[in-house]
C-alpha cells in the first residue's frame, strides 16, 4: 500500500511489547517521493477480547516538515465534542474535531495531500 503511494519505509523505529505481552507500541516513519513524510505512533493495550488504543499520533508533513495534517489524542482540547480525539490541519495546525483515524481515513488523507503537490 505505501509503495503504491510512492512511499518508502524509513524503517520501523520500534516495535515493543511489555513483559506480559499486554502493552504494545509501534512507531515509524515513511518518506514519500514527493518529499512528504508520515510519522506515526500507536500504543495498544492488547488485553484479551478488549484491545484498547491508548495513544496514537499520525503526522503527515511536507518536505519542509510543516504540518499538513496530524491526528492525535493528546488531552489539550477539552472543548471539542470528540475530545480527546482531534486533528490539526495545515501549517497553522488549526484544530478540528475528528474521531480516531482508521487505515482508510489515513490513506485518503495521504492521497489527498500527495495529489495536491503534483
Amino acid at each position: 500500500m505505501v509503495a503504491e503511494l510512492g512511499g518508502t519505509p524509513e524503517g520501523i523505529v520500534r516495535r515493543q511489547m511489555d513483559e506480559e505481552d499486554r502493552l504494545g507500541s509501534l512507531a515509524g516513519l515513511v518518506r514519500f517521493t514527493t518529499g512528504q513524510s508520515l510519522d506515526f505512533l500507536l500504543i495498544v493495550d492488547t488485553a484479551p477480547m478488549t484491545p484498547t488504543l491508548l495513544k496514537y499520533r499520525f503526522h503527515l508533513a511536507d518536505s519542509q516538515n510543516r504540518c499538513l495534517v496530524r491526528f492525535d489524542m493528546s488531552p489539550h482540547h477539552a472543548g471539542l465534542r470528540t475530545f480527546p480525539h482531534h486533528k490539526h490541519v495545515g501549517q497553522d495546525e488549526d484544530v478540528v474535531e475528528s474521531g480516531p483515524p482508521d487505515l482508510e481515513m489515513m490513506l485518503a488523507e495521504i492521497q489527498f495531500h500527495l495529489a495536491e503537490r503534483e
